[in-house]
């Protein structure tokens, strides 16, 4: 819906307070009060909700109170008839039903998450799964377990496909066996995922790898992507694999630039977004790689009104409107294969000369912390 000319008719404040109320996915009734307490006119508050109705938005509806009770009357009784609630008979009282006219939402309502598995990057810390856990656990007091993955310490496997391949099937069957306990828990719908980095890279090996067709997931966040710009989540939306994809992009991550130097397969989506139209770019102006998981990012990324939080629970018909969409401003041309070819080889080479230098600094190092 274009909601600009009700915002020419009646002020942005109130027509974007309605329109936020109806994405909440809260519940069907909309009142009228809350706008009034808000300061804005009575009369207006009228108008945009008669307004509301002529475009679909909400549904008006008359109601028939009992005049004792106040609870709504079934059709069946009569405005004479008795109250099926409390027996107050109307007819008897000489009292004529309460009418009162209500607002519903035309939407559809709030999405359940119903449990979530995050995949970070590689050489991390621990320190974000432990904040990532904690905020789940105090912002979601429905079901909504997670599971955490963190890919080990690579080094130098991230320039072989062959480290991929491996991580991947490792990635296959953590993610059936966290299935299989969900299911044995009551849970049978497939989880959300939120993909940062190389993680976003090995989920999309995942869903193309054909041993694991049969993995279906909901929503998927990526955060920092390193996955091409050019790739078809299409395939995957389509074939009811994928419920939605969001993209959390930043112009000043620069660190997924160097992806296709480095990293077979892969390309700067956190930066400058898909092509794809089937997915939702949002475009952040000052994150760098990690702020998506900075604690205080995660924390308004998941509250109430959330960018994460929306998109994770808002009816997928509303995604769009909600959340907008940046579009790359030309298509994604990858770097001449030869030229990346000759970069991979070139740290592949460096990778052998200096891994037993590598191999010794951590000797070292665990001898000094008393490990080995």
């Amino acid at each position: 819906m274009n909601w600009q000319p009700l915002r020419d008719k009646f002020g942005s404040a109130i027509v974007d307070a309605a329109r936020t109320r109806l994405l909440s996915g809260a519940a069907p009734q909309v009142d009228k009060a809350p706008f009034v307490a808000a300061g804005h006119a009575a009369r207006t508050v009228d108008q945009l909700f008669d307004a509301l109705v002529d475009e679909g938005q909400l549904e008006r509806r008359e109601m028939r109170l009992c005049p004792d009770c106040g609870l709504e009357l079934p059709i069946e009784v009569a405005d004479d008839g008795v109250c099926p609630h409390c027996e107050y008979d109307l007819g008897e009282q000489g009292k004529a039903p309460v009418l009162k006219t209500i607002f519903l939402s035309s939407g559809l309502p709030s999405r359940e998450i119903p449990w979530l598995v995050a995949l970070h990057g590689f050489n991390t810390t621990g320190d974000w799964q432990e904040d990532f856990g904690w905020l789940l656990a105090t912002r979601f007091r429905h079901r909504a377990p997670a599971m955490m993955h963190k890919f080990p310490f690579l080094s130098f496997g991230v320039l072989l496909r062959s480290r991929h391949d491996s991580l991947v099937t490792q990635l296959d069957l953590k993610l059936r066996g966290a299935m299989e306990r969900a299911r044995a828990s009551g849970i049978e719908e497939p989880p959300d995922i939120i993909a940062h980095s190389f993680g976003s890279l090995l989920l999309v090996k995942l869903l193309d790898r054909p041993d694991s067709a049969d993995l279906i997931f909901g929503r998927i966040v990526v955060a920092g992507s390193i996955v091409r710009p050019d790739y078809r989540w299409e395939k995957h939306l389509r074939a009811g694999r994928v419920e939605a994809v969001l993209n959390h992009c930043s112009r000043k991550d620069g660190v997924v630039d160097y992806a296709q130097w480095t990293i077979p397969d892969s390309g700067p989506s956190g930066r400058i977004g898909f092509d794809d139209e089937n997915v939702i770019n949002f475009l952040e102006t000052d994150f760098n790689h990690g702020t998506h998981f900075d604690p205080t990012t995660m924390i308004e990324s998941l509250q109430n009104d959330g960018l994460w939080d929306r998109f994770l629970r808002l009816p997928v018909q509303s995604l769009d409107d909600s959340l907008g969409g940046h579009r790359p401003e030309s298509p994604w041309r990858p770097a001449p294969k030869a030229a990346t070819t000759i970069a991979h080889v070139g740290l592949i080479l460096l990778a052998i000369a200096v891994s037993p230098f590598v191999a010794i600094k951590s000797g070292v190092e665990a001898l000094w912390k008393g490990t080995v």
